[in-house]
């Protein structure tokens, strides 16, 4: 047992030993990919509200719901030298749904795409898996929305709400 315990602290410094942060390839910096110059691309800031009104059946206990809420958008749209899309947008989705219960949303979800090839205008899918808050653990759902935003050639992004389905939470 003694020999094993003087070789591995041996093993461990000669290995330290060998590794040099000073050698060049140690310091070399990667370029972007492409060419694409991250200081020439010049973001536009945008906000847009998106409702999500509805009256639907919570499926977990088949309660009839009719929800007010909405999703306030705040979208980052820039292009890169090369003619590509940075898209980021922070989404954050407040409401409540009224039935026999009461139910609470809050959710926050950030989102980004990069496409790197120059087109006339860009069509971006994200999907929000929403939790719809109930007074007891059992009454809670996920409202599961597919939100499609197109960006034209200017930058300007529009939201919509193309589907939404519901399910139990685990």
């Amino acid at each position: 047992m003694k020999p094993r315990a003087v070789v591995y602290p041996a093993t461990l410094a000669l290995l330290m030993a060998a590794c040099d942060a000073s050698a060049p390839t140690a310091t070399n910096v990667k370029s972007a990919p492409s060419g694409i110059n991250p200081e020439a691309i010049v973001y536009m800031t945008n906000e847009q509200d998106v409702q999500l009104n509805s009256v639907h059946t919570n499926p977990c206990n088949l309660d009839e719901i009719t929800v007010t809420s909405g999703s306030h958008f705040i979208v980052m749209t820039g292009f890169d030298n090369n003619g590509g899309l940075h898209y980021a947008a922070n989404v954050i989705t407040k409401g409540q749904g009224v039935g026999v219960k009461v139910y609470k949303i809050n959710e926050h979800f950030h989102y980004i795409e990069n496409n790197p090839t120059p087109q006339d205008g860009y069509v971006i899918r994200q999907l929000g898996t929403i939790k719809v808050d109930g007074p007891q653990s059992g009454d809670d759902y996920y409202m599961i929305v597919t939100f499609k935003t197109t960006v034209s050639a200017q930058g300007m992004p529009v939201s919509v709400v193309e589907s939404t389905s519901y399910k139990c939470t685990p």
